[in-house]
């Protein structure tokens, strides 16, 4: 649960400060709904790469898996 929660203060923080820069800059609410697609971009991002680098299962959950697995295929062959 860390990577997704890292990631959603990532895009709450990208989401508060682009609001808050584009209203500044450009006081244009199209600005805004920029700032919240690049923010929720990011989160999606960080989260695709956590799942990309194994963070979705545990490393126990992996190797028990590689461990059973043989043993399920000679008990499929008896």
């Amino acid at each position: 649960m860390l990577w997704p929660v890292l990631a959603n203060l990532m895009r709450l923080t990208l989401a508060a400060a682009g609001g808050w820069l584009a209203l500044r800059w450009h006081r244009d609410i199209s600005a805004v709904f920029v700032a919240q697609a690049v923010a929720l971009a990011a989160f999606g991002a960080i989260v695709a790469a956590a799942v990309a680098r194994g963070a979705w299962f545990s490393r126990w959950s992996r190797s028990s898996w590689r461990r059973n697995e043989p043993m399920l295929l000679v008990e499929a062959a008896k």
